[in-house]
């Protein structure tokens, strides 16, 4: 089904017998416009000449003209080629881009439509109403009209974009690169099909491929913020964290004010363990926007990291405040409420994200963060089967397999422990983190410990945290660690 027509069609009501502008009519209007605009003009530029000469002087000289044509009765062009341009394809055409520049589709695609009726050998006609097919998810439309396009003018690289992103869209991924990798070829700088391209090879995962087409759109287009925005989603999803605290350091000198690089950049910097500067980009971005909770939430995370738990749950009741359904936000109020000692707050915070996002694989995490808190209360069956339903939600996340080797290792109960699996548990989640949470190595050297391997435990213990004497005595003396017993 079409879209509606636009209720805010451009038309030109006075039209000759043949179906053009009434020349007289039009005529006598433009001349009116221009002496009310010109006059005024003029006379400023006469009074204040130092300020205004050179504007001054041009409107004198457009009404010298004016005057001269009709001293002369020469036919004037004005009207002509503004009559010229309303019969020319063109002129629908530009109207729809405006629409469509201002994301308005339904609009864009009437005059695009029009456009095409009226003048059906018009290639970017075509190119544009598929492209707006495209934004309104009609994507076998946008094909049909992209291949019209690309049949009137076959190197057209607006019909090759908008084509591609339609088969991409439909799953053929082949033919969507070819079409992608045609427009390239066209042109090779335009920012938008680097953009599209960039987006289609990361979804298919070739993130590698998708930087390099980013790339190459920042060097032609550096100040361009929506590719610089993917370009850090990008690192960050592929954990390259110093490469994405560089860019995005690079992103806020062109664009300071940005919230969302500001937010990206405390992020990289909280994964990499840079707490005052992910505290410092988080103030930024609260400074930018104090209605936004993400700020409040980033800020919360790295006083939380940093132990300043106190701050960190003002900081999340704040963001729960502004953003009462965020599962993520009561996440961390349940881990700063843990931190505190206040297990049972923990765990109804904890409660009450799982009950709302259900169905969500990031509940693997809040999961294991309840598990903390009730084996932090003694209730170490629960706590495990926290720790199983979070690994079975998401095998791949380290926090379930790292905290369940914990309580496998050290619980003060013995029906709950079990060595071996302890150190594989533990040992699967430092893999996961290719092996750069050393913070972690104490739990494996407590698995080897409860393993009978003390020298392992000892070795791990040194490289995790040599600082806890009491541990390494323990082992050394071929004795495991045990939590206390709760009740």
């Amino acid at each position: 089904m079409a879209p509606k027509s636009n209720p805010y069609s451009v038309t030109l009501e006075t039209t000759d017998e043949e179906g053009g502008p009434d020349f007289a009519r039009l005529e006598s209007r433009l001349r009116v416009a221009l002496y009310a605009i010109l006059i005024p003009l003029s006379l400023a530029g006469i009074v204040f000449f130092d300020r205004a000469g050179f504007l001054g002087n041009a409107a004198l000289l457009f009404i010298g003209i004016l005057f001269l044509e009709y001293a002369l009765r020469i036919k004037p062009l004005l009207p002509r080629a503004i009559s010229a341009f309303y019969r020319s394809p063109a002129s629908k055409h530009y109207i729809g881009c405006w629409w469509y520049a201002r994301n308005q589709f339904d609009n864009a695609w009437h005059e695009f439509d029009r456009t095409t009726r009226e003048h059906p050998n018009y290639a970017p006609g075509w190119a544009s109403l598929g492209t707006t097919y495209c934004q309104l998810q009609d994507f076998l439309r946008c094909i049909e009209c992209c291949d019209r396009a690309l049949e009137l003018r076959g190197n057209l690289w607006q019909a090759l974009l908008a084509r591609g992103m339609a088969k991409h869209e439909l799953g053929d991924s082949g033919g969507a690169l070819e079409d992608l990798a045609a427009a390239v070829w066209q042109e090779p700088d335009e920012l938008s099909i680097r953009h599209t391209r960039g987006y289609v090879l990361h979804q298919l995962g070739d993130s590698e491929a998708a930087l390099n087409d980013l790339a190459h759109a920042v060097k032609t287009h550096p100040h361009d913020l929506p590719i610089r925005l993917v370009r850090l989603g990008i690192f960050v999803e592929q954990r390259c964290f110093g490469d994405a605290l560089a860019e995005a350091k690079n992103v806020i000198e062109l664009h300071p004010k940005s919230f969302e690089v500001l937010i990206w950049a405390a992020h990289a910097a909280l994964s990499l363990k840079r707490i005052e500067d992910a505290i410092e980009f988080a103030e930024r971005a609260i400074k930018q926007d104090r209605r936004h909770p993400s700020g409040w939430q980033m800020r919360g995370n790295a006083f939380l990291d940093s132990g300043r738990h106190d701050e960190a749950l003002a900081d999340y009741e704040r963001a729960l405040h502004l953003n009462p359904q965020d599962y993520l936000i009561l996440n961390g109020i349940g881990l700063a409420k843990h931190f505190q000692g206040d297990h049972l707050g923990a765990v109804e915070a904890f409660d009450r994200s799982i009950e709302w996002h259900p169905e969500n694989a990031l509940d693997a995490v809040v999961l294991s963060n309840r598990g903390l808190a009730r084996n932090a209360l003694g209730e170490y069956l629960a706590a495990a089967e926290d720790y199983q339903r979070a690994i079975t939600l998401d095998p791949m996340h380290p926090n379930p397999l790292k905290n369940w080797a914990s309580q496998l290792a050290t619980c003060p109960v013995a029906e709950f422990r079990d060595g071996e699996q302890a150190v594989r548990l533990a040992t699967q989640a430092l893999e996961l983190c290719d092996w750069k949470q050393t913070e972690w190595l104490p739990i494996l050297a407590a698995a080897h410990a409860e393993a009978g391997d003390f020298e392992a435990a000892i070795t791990r213990q040194l490289e995790g945290d040599p600082e806890d004497l009491e541990r390494l005595k323990l082992y050394r003396a071929g004795r495991p660690y045990r939590t206390e017993q709760i009740g």
